[in-house]
C-alpha cells in the first residue's frame, strides 16, 4: 500500500486560495484537484480555522463563513488539533528558532500530523526553516507543482532544478 502523501498548508495558503489570488491560484487549484482525486491529503491546524476568518482584511459575512467551514470539512482535508503534544513542540520551536507562537503552532501541527511537506508563503518565519525542524526534517516550501505531478514523489527532492513552477 502506498504511503499517504500529506501536505500541511499554512493559513496564508488557504487565504490565497479563498481570495483567488491571481499569481497563486493556478498552482493551488492543481493541488486541490489532486487532493480531490485522493492523490494527497491537505492538513490544516484547528488554529487555521481561527486565522482564516477574514478575506482581504474584512471579517467574513455569515454566508462566506459557512462556505469556508464547509470547505474545511472535505474528506481530503485532515484537521490536526492543537493539543498538549502540539503545544510542547511549538514551545520548543519558539525557543530554538525565535519565531512567533502562531507560526510555531503551524510547524508543530505539521510534524504531529505526519506531513512530509509544509507549504507556506511566509518567507520571514516559515520558509527559512526548511529542513531544520523535525525528524525526519520537515520540508517547508512555497506551493509549487513539479512536472504536472503531485508533490512528494520520490524524485521530488529539495534543490532539484527540474522543478517547473506554475505562476
Amino acid at each position: 500500500m502506498p504511503i499517504e502523501r500529506r501536505v500541511y498548508w499554512d493559513s496564508d495558503v488557504f487565504i490565497s486560495l479563498l481570495q483567488q489570488e491571481p499569481k497563486r491560484i493556478a498552482v493551488l487549484r492543481q493541488i486541490v484537484d489532486r487532493a480531490e482525486r485522493g492523490e494527497l491529503r491537505i492538513i490544516a491546524s484547528t488554529f487555521t480555522l481561527c486565522e482564516v476568518a477574514k478575506i482581504q482584511g474584512v471579517p467574513l459575512e455569515e454566508d462566506q463563513e459557512r462556505l469556508i467551514l464547509d470547505f474545511f470539512e472535505n474528506d481530503y482535508i485532515l484537521i490536526q488539533g492543537v493539543d498538549l503534544a502540539v503545544a510542547k513542540i511549538s514551545r520548543q520551536i519558539v525557543r530554538e528558532h525565535k519565531i512567533p507562537g502562531r507560526d510555531a503552532i503551524h510547524i508543530a501541527s505539521a510534524i504531529q500530523a505526519g506531513a512530509q511537506l509544509m507549504q507556506s508563503y511566509d518567507e520571514r518565519h516559515m520558509l527559512r526553516l526548511d529542513g531544520k525542524i523535525g525528524d525526519p526534517p520537515l520540508r517547508i516550501e512555497k506551493p509549487r507543482w513539479k512536472n504536472d505531478q503531485a508533490p512528494l514523489l520520490p524524485d521530488d527532492a529539495p534543490g532539484d532544478d527540474t522543478d517547473q513552477v506554475v505562476p
